[in-house]
């Protein structure tokens, strides 16, 4: 049997292994560290830092502090989903099931 063998080796229309997915949220949010890190090394202080000097300092422009303490706001404020659920009733079961009888094969024949 001269040549290649068609046998072992990747079969058709098969990939490697699984890559993990990564969102566009994702690749921002981590985009947006890098910058928040190269920002910190460059000036000294932290993205937050600075975000604070703003709402604080009286030569910045009334508008951008608000705007500084309302993002400040948001990075801080939890997103919460409260979901208050009870019961008040009890129909039974969704599924409609048979009635419980005794089982026809073990009933105890007289006579």
């Amino acid at each position: 049997m001269a040549g290649k063998s068609k046998w072992g080796g990747k079969r058709p229309n098969q990939t490697g292994r699984p890559r993990k997915k990564t969102t566009i949220s994702e690749k921002t949010k981590k985009k947006w560290i890098q910058a928040a890190n190269k920002f910190a090394k460059k000036h000294g202080m932290t993205v937050q830092e600075a975000i604070l000097e703003m709402i604080v300092d009286k030569d910045v422009q009334d508008s951008v502090r608000v705007a500084a303490a309302k993002l400040y706001n948001e990075a801080l404020i939890a997103k919460e989903t409260v979901s208050d659920v009870t019961v008040t009733k009890n129909d039974g079961p969704a599924v409609g099931l048979p009635p419980l009888e005794k089982d026809p094969a073990l009933r105890v024949v007289s006579g």
